[in-house]
């Protein structure tokens, strides 16, 4: 089954400081065919900061738009990114 180009890119489970970041950091990811390997990679630049758990993703609908959500779990003893 082919995945549709996400329209946009959403970042859940953390404060709305850090998702804006996120998104921002990942917003290369929309408009485009969904390239995972990519979006991997990009996700662990991120990560790489040690601040988060962990990271998933997953394709979402909005307003009849398909879009990209990352959910962020943060480390509560982590350092500021």
């Amino acid at each position: 089954r082919s995945v549709p180009a996400p329209a946009f890119v959403q970042v859940s489970g953390i404060d709305q400081r850090l998702s804006d970041d996120i998104e921002t950091a990942l917003k290369g990811h929309a408009g485009k065919p969904l390239d995972l390997d990519q979006l991997e990679r990009d996700i662990d630049v991120v990560s790489g900061f040690g601040r988060f758990n962990r990271f998933s993703y997953r394709v979402t609908e909005v307003d009849g738009r398909s879009g990209l959500e990352i959910r962020a779990e943060e480390k509560g003893h982590a350092p500021p990114l």
